[in-house]
Parts: structure tokens; C-alpha cells; sequence
């Protein structure tokens, strides 16, 4: 269009037939490229020119926008998530542990008090035998032997493992004791177990038993120290399982610790 001017107003000096020809030709054109929004082309004296038409305006696909505060929040929210997850495991692992060490700590000290049974029935029922004059086999035949097993049974079971060892180990503090500390506690120890047994023995022993109770005293004074080897050795196992379950927790710690450091 300025092109077109342009060379119309070169051309004013050109003849008035000319112009007058063209303007109402072009006013025209001008008018319709406006009502349409076409381009029109028309040449005039060998010159090609372009009138009106809209222009296009480069377009672009949006861009998509980011949420950097959202995005944010969520790489908040998994990292909590995360930290959480791995804390949560480490708790389980240790209750897991604990609990598991009661029960290490529990099933030892059974054996050995079964194994004490065993050495306190063996005792008597070598005494009987002698008493009636008998083989060992014949002498666990008899009412005060049978009598005697359940008496004791029932001693070890109820009134040592469950008042007195089991207490023990659910306070489980042995390895806050120093070895002098730890040593002095587990022979007190020792000695109530070995009190109860005797105490209940006087309540609960028959007497009208082939073995009298100074005899009965006797032969348990006899076995004393195995009896006292027996006992020990619950607590002394004990102690070892608190230390090795000690170990494990505390490399589990570690463990959580360097993986909530790479988070």
C-alpha cells in the first residue's frame, strides 16, 4: 500500500486523464481490502502492488507453566514420607530385637531350671533307692518319688522362673552393673532362688516320706555347688544376650543414620 502511494504521488505530474481514470479504480479497491480484509494485487505500469489484507501475527504454542511451589511441596512431602518410613523401621527392628531377647533370655533360664529338676530328682531318687534297697528304675516306681518330681516341678516352675527369674529379666539392667556390681547382684540372686526352694520344700514335702527333711536338707547341701553353677549361669547367659542384642541395635542406629543423611 505505502509502495502504491508512493508512486501515485510520483505521478501527480503525469497526465489528468490518468489520474483520473485510476482514483475511483483504486479508492474502490482500497474500500473493498478494507470491508473484506483481503489483499488485493493490481499492476499499473509494469509495477505490481499489494493493497490491504490483515497481517498475520506469528503465534506460538503457550508454554506450559511450571508450579515450582507445588513441585516443592511434594518433594517435601517425600522426603518426610521417606524419613519416616526408615525411622519407622528402625523402631520395629529394636522393639523386634527387645522382645526377642526376653524370650532368648526366658527359654535359657527353662532349661537350666529343668536341668536343676533333673540333678534335685536324680539326688532323691538315688537316696530312696538305697533307703528301700532297690534299683534307681524300681525307686521312681514309688508315691514319694513321684511326690517329690511334682513338688519340685511346681517350685521351679511357679515360684522360681515366674517370681523371681522372670523379674529379674524384664529389668534386664545387667550391663549398667559393673562387673564387681554384676557379680555381687547375681549371687544375690542365687541365694533367694536357692532360699525359696528350701522355704517351700519345708511347706510342701510329706512327712511321712521314706527321706526325713534333715536328710532331705543334706542331700540338697551336697549338690549345692552345681546347684549354684546352675543358677549363675542363667543370669551370666542373660548378660551375653543383653550385650550381643546391644551390638545389633546400636548397628542398626548407625544404619538408620546414614540412610536419613542421604536423603
Amino acid at each position: 500500500m505505502q509502495a502504491f502511494l508512493d508512486f501515485l504521488s510520483s505521478s501527480l505530474g503525469a497526465s489528468l486523464p490518468f489520474i483520473v481514470v485510476i482514483l475511483p479504480v483504486v479508492i474502490f479497491v482500497v474500500m473493498y481490502s478494507l470491508i473484506t480484509g483481503n489483499t488485493v494485487s493490481m499492476t499499473i505500469a509494469n509495477k505490481k502492488f499489494s493493497i490491504g489484507g490483515r497481517t498475520e501475527k506469528e503465534t506460538h504454542e503457550p508454554r506450559p507453566i511450571v508450579n515450582d511451589v507445588e513441585e516443592n511441596c511434594t518433594e517435601k512431602e517425600l522426603h518426610i514420607e521417606k524419613t519416616k518410613t526408615i525411622i519407622k523401621e528402625c523402631q520395629e527392628y529394636v522393639f523386634d530385637i527387645r522382645q526377642n531377647m526376653l524370650l532368648q533370655q526366658m527359654n535359657f533360664s527353662e532349661e537350666k531350671l529343668e536341668e536343676l529338676r533333673r540333678l534335685i530328682c536324680k539326688t532323691y531318687s538315688i537316696k530312696l533307692a538305697e533307703v528301700l534297697g532297690c534299683s534307681i528304675i524300681k525307686a521312681k516306681e514309688h508315691k514319694d518319688y513321684k511326690l517329690y518330681r511334682l513338688m519340685m516341678y511346681h517350685i521351679l516352675r511357679q515360684e522360681v522362673k515366674e517370681r523371681v527369674v522372670k523379674k529379674a529379666l524384664k529389668e534386664n539392667h545387667f550391663l549398667e552393673l559393673s562387673d564387681t556390681e554384676f557379680r555381687q547382684y547375681k549371687n544375690r540372686k542365687m541365694d533367694i532362688i536357692i532360699d525359696t526352694i528350701s522355704e517351700k520344700i519345708d511347706t510342701l514335702y510329706n512327712d511321712d516320706a521314706l527321706i526325713n527333711r534333715e536328710t532331705l536338707d543334706k542331700l540338697n547341701e551336697y549338690i549345692r555347688p552345681q546347684t549354684e553353677q546352675i543358677i549363675l549361669s542363667i543370669f551370666d547367659q542373660a548378660k551375653q544376650f543383653s550385650k550381643d542384642n546391644r551390638e545389633k541395635i546400636s548397628a542398626k542406629i548407625q544404619e538408620t543414620d546414614k540412610l536419613l543423611e542421604e536423603i
